[in-house]
């Protein structure tokens, strides 16, 4: 009876665990700003098409790429 019982328990806790599982979520889209839409849009669909996308990074890996600048150190706060 107690074995019954023990069993019974542990398959109504494994589908509340399974019924409480959280479906993963989709990250959202960043907005696309209006200057790349404006020169790659080229359906003016609002939206860039895999193959306007393809196009704008070509145009981003023939331009020369910039050196990062350094971060300048945080300054310690003075205490009050």
């Amino acid at each position: 009876m107690k074995t019954k019982s023990l069993i019974v328990i542990a398959g109504i806790l494994a589908l509340m665990g399974i019924s409480n599982a959280e479906e993963p979520t989709k990250k959202p889209k960043k907005p696309v700003a209006p200057e790349i839409l404006e020169k790659y849009d080229t359906d003016k669909d609002g939206k860039l098409s895999k193959e306007e996308r393809g196009v704008m990074k070509k145009d981003q890996a023939a331009q020369p790429k910039e050196p990062k600048q350094p971060k300048e150190p945080k300054q310690p706060k003075a205490p009050k």
